[in-house]
């Protein structure tokens, strides 16, 4: 479609594009970037990593900062809804996952350890309504479907009594955790200046199907919830492009679960994502 105007500015926030227009000018007209057909958005960074296991007294802890990527993508259905991806992925590097409290032996405490590698990566797809639409504001809501997948390494499993340290001779083993659900969600976007756009998003997800496959103990089935929130400043270098910085949060809590042979341990993940971002409208 034909540009209306000079000055573009676009923010896809919480997997829904978010945007205002200029106000004034004789030559400028009131559009918004939502109304562009086709939005892109790529960015990429670092996150910080968090996971936690819980199980009666026993609980593990495991931190670690690595590579992040991003897609996006927005398709305008008709005026005020459109349809949007978004994908974030992270390469966590090697660190150390540490159990405190598995166990006793001749009176003393003993904890685990183990080097642990995680990849994590969040897929959503939702339909967003803009319920206002303004020059200056815009705020929307959205309703659609999230995916997530851990993948976690464990080896050189020791175990720490006292001073004490005993090696296990277990081999690797890996734990892939699959989630899925539905996401209800918001933005909202707000437009100081021209070229300058500040942006916030919040989604909830439920995640009724979760499944963990461990290469040693099987697979066991559970289910939790998940919340994720940004926080973007984009500025406008021409009518095309935009650059910027965002901050994503994603909380994810799952439930116990059981099998026949194994238990899930009640889990937290809590990812914090700092990126740079470029952004086009066509």
């Amino acid at each position: 479609m034909a540009l209306r105007t000079r000055h573009v500015l676009l923010a896809l926030l919480a997997s829904t594009t978010l945007a205002v227009a200029p106000s004034g000018g004789a030559d400028a007209q009131t559009i918004l970037p939502t109304d562009a057909r086709f939005v892109l958005g790529v960015r990429a960074g670092i996150q910080a990593f968090n996971y936690q296991e819980h199980i009666g007294n026993t609980d593990s802890d495991y931190d670690s900062v690595g590579p992040a990527i991003g897609v996006t993508g927005s398709l305008k259905l008709i005026d005020r809804l459109r349809l949007n991806v978004d994908y974030l992925g992270s390469y966590i590097q090697e660190d150390t996952e540490t159990w405190n409290n598995i166990g006793t032996f001749a009176g003393f405490t003993v904890n685990q350890q183990n080097d642990m590698d995680v990849s994590f990566h969040v897929f959503d797809v939702d339909v967003s309504y803009s319920l206002v639409k303004t020059p200056q504001v815009e705020w929307a809501v959205a309703l659609g479907w999230h995916y997530y997948a851990e993948d976690f390494t464990r080896r050189n499993f020791r175990f720490l009594v006292s001073t004490l340290t005993l090696f296990s001779p277990i081999g690797p083993v890996s734990e892939d955790v699959r989630g899925q659900g539905v996401k209800i969600g918001t933005t909202v976007g707000f437009r100081p200046t021209p070229n300058l756009l500040i942006g916030g998003g919040l989604a909830w997800y439920g995640l009724y199907d979760v499944e963990a496959d461990n290469s040693v103990l099987g697979t066991v089935e559970s289910d939790g919830y998940a919340l994720r929130w940004r926080a973007t400043v984009d500025y406008a270098i021409n009518a095309m492009v935009t650059v910027g910085l965002g901050y994503e949060g994603h909380y994810i809590s799952i439930e116990q679960g059981q099998s026949a042979i194994a238990i899930l341990p009640r889990n937290e993940t809590m990812a914090h994502t700092f990126t740079a971002a470029v952004r086009l409208r066509f």
